[in-house]
């Protein structure tokens, strides 16, 4: 498996590649989480590309951050978690619409609790998911996205392999509410909100950090349901130069963008998935 050691500069420089805001001051802290790579156990901050199996803490959660003296260098520190619900509530006791899943892409936390624990919580209680409805752990066809109060929340995670019922779609940091993980994560938590009233939290395919760190701003990353993006509008704007005169240029990929993805790619003989990949990519820009 391919594996990448992460540095703030990166981290930075990858977050600024996705488009999205981030904060740079002194005690400032954002959360990368990264889905599919996990932190190697005896080496910080190398990270290793896995399968993404289901009810496993294979994600990591990167603090990206910044010591309050404004001299110190900025730093990362990749914690081992998930950002994707167990399989408890997706196949045991699941939603009646499906698990609720972060869409990747930037969302804003603020403190709160989760059960009578300090932890994260959207801001104004407002999350942006998609429903796992067929329990696949994949963004299909006739899925939708939702934006409402889910408790979709930051907390703790169990300490054993297994996310069982930890998670009904929040992003766990792994190792127990008692665990240095979680402590160390507060920590920095704290120290940004001295100054800040918010946090900025990016969810993101580990996979495109990989090939961002191998091809840099050459690479395009792979879009799909539930993004709100520029980058979403740039392959809205192909899309539509390439025929789809029905595509409204928002940057908010909903369900009408993914069957309009999906015609696109069977009328050029393409792998029909609903993503906007890098052989779909090639096509939109050929």
């Amino acid at each position: 498996m391919a594996e990448i050691e992460l540095t703030y500069e990166l981290a930075l420089e990858f977050l600024s590649f996705l488009r999205v805001h981030v904060h740079t001051e002194p005690g400032d802290l954002n959360l990368l989480c990264l889905q599919g790579i996990h932190p190697d156990p005896e080496r910080p901050n190398v990270l290793v590309l896995n399968d993404n199996v289901p009810d496993a803490y294979d994600d990591t959660i990167v603090l990206v951050y910044h010591d309050r003296e404004r001299s110190a260098p900025g730093r990362v520190l990749a914690l081992r978690g998930t950002v994707d619900p167990g399989l408890y509530y997706t196949r045991t006791e699941p939603h009646p619409q499906g698990a609720a899943h972060l869409t990747f892409g930037q969302h804003l936390y603020v403190r709160g609790e989760h059960k009578g624990h300090p932890a994260l919580r959207a801001f104004q209680e407002s999350n942006r998911v998609w429903r796992d409805k067929n329990g696949n752990f994949k963004p299909d066809e006739g899925e939708c996205v939702f934006i409402g109060t889910f408790g979709v929340n930051i907390h703790a995670g169990g300490a054993t392999n297994y996310i069982g019922k930890w998670s009904a779609g929040c992003i766990n940091v792994f190792g127990g509410w008692a665990g240095r993980p979680w402590k160390t994560f507060m920590e920095s938590v704290d120290i940004h909100f001295q100054d800040r009233s918010f946090l900025y939290v990016t969810v993101w395919r580990g996979r495109d950090l990989v090939k961002f760190k191998e091809l840099g701003w050459a690479h395009r990353p792979s879009l799909c349901l539930g993004m709100h993006n520029p980058w979403v509008s740039e392959a809205q704007r192909l899309l539509k130069h390439k025929g789809c005169p029905e595509v409204l240029i928002d940057g908010d990929w909903r369900t009408q963008m993914s069957h309009l993805v999906r015609k696109f790619q069977t009328e050029h003989n393409l792998t029909v998935d609903g993503w906007v990949g890098p052989e779909t990519w090639k096509a939109l820009t050929a």
